[in-house]
């Protein structure tokens, strides 16, 4: 990713969302869904966890095989009390488990909001000549021609889009494409202008 990765970006983005809550009196708690337990960390309202927040991010590699999505119904089965729920992710998973993993989450009455992390790249795929993709989370390489996929690949990435943007809508859950290369300030505006509108 440039100017950084999706991975920075998000932590960055989590960081600066832990700041402003605790500042504001609220109690906040981080779920890191890597490996098998993955990291959590209660919410308290203490300004001491910001720096635990900071701890846990800074320790996270993109790694790991576990879906997202299963991680989404195992927050929504261990999360007692009802709970503002930030899910910041690039959402590279089967639309259907998304959408059962959003659902389960709105049954347990939880407010929703999702933070779709993207790099300018995969919105543009504007690579001209054969590219090896890699991926970070450990699958194997795959070597293309991206002229030969390109309008496949952004009908794809178009429609997998939709079906997240038409699963809030009917979950009544917010939703926010990022790219990164705009940065945590332009990601931040429309969210907060959306909660000062609710």
């Amino acid at each position: 990713g440039e100017p950084e990765n999706k991975l920075e970006f998000g932590k960055k983005l989590i960081s600066t969302l832990t700041y402003l809550y605790l500042r504001q009196g609220d109690a906040v708690g981080l779920e890191v869904p890597t490996g098998k337990s993955g990291m959590h960390l209660p919410a308290r309202r203490n300004p001491s966890q910001l720096h635990a927040v900071l701890e846990i991010l800074g320790k996270t590699k993109a790694k790991g095989s576990d879906l997202f999505s299963q991680k989404m119904h195992h927050l929504a089965e261990g999360t007692r009390m009802r709970a503002l729920v930030l899910l910041v992710s690039d959402f590279l998973e089967e639309p259907d488990d998304l959408a059962n993993a959003i659902h389960h989450l709105r049954d347990r009455k939880h407010e929703l909001v999702l933070f779709h992390v993207m790099d300018r790249q995969e919105m543009d795929f504007s690579f001209d000549r054969p590219t090896r993709f890699m991926d970070l989370e450990g699958g194997s390489p795959t070597l293309t021609e991206p002229s030969v996929i390109r309008r496949q690949y952004l009908e794809q990435l178009e429609a997998h889009s939709s079906t997240l943007r038409k699963v809030c809508a009917e979950t009544q859950s917010g939703y926010h494409q990022i790219v990164t290369d705009e940065g945590v300030v332009k990601a931040l505006s429309g969210f907060s202008s959306e909660r000062t509108r609710s």
